[in-house]
């Protein structure tokens, strides 16, 4: 059984022998038959997070491809930099929703206070 590197290796190596342009696009099931002869316990799942982690790889009805033209890369720099910015925006969302839920636990601590150890004069 060949290590997680090793299985990445031989991916990379095959995307780019034989996936290279739209017109050599091919079903995922062929990759992952090719796969088993170096992992045989490989899923189909594993390698489709092994393979999404190069930003170079291309999706269309015909199956999985390595891009080669300057547009689609443009175009795939276009959608990363738009996730990009909503992770960003998502992580300032979070933040303000922290503070709101830091300030409502004050607020209710303090309410609680006043109900049962507040000032008895």
């Amino acid at each position: 059984m060949k290590s997680q590197n090793g299985i990445v290796d031989i991916m990379r190596t095959e995307l780019l022998r034989n996936y290279v342009g739209k017109q050599n696009a091919k079903h995922r099931s062929l990759l992952l038959s090719y796969c088993h002869n170096y992992e045989k316990g490989l899923t189909d799942d594993r390698m489709r997070k092994i393979y999404s982690i190069f930003p170079y790889v291309g999706w269309c009805k015909e199956g999985i491809y390595i891009i080669d033209s300057i547009e689609e890369v443009d175009k795939s720099i276009q959608t990363e930099t738009r996730r990009r910015d909503s992770i960003d925006e998502n992580i300032e969302m979070l933040k303000q929703h922290r503070a709101y839920l830091i300030r409502r636990q004050r607020e209710r601590g303090m309410s609680q206070g006043n109900l049962f150890g507040g000032n008895n004069d």
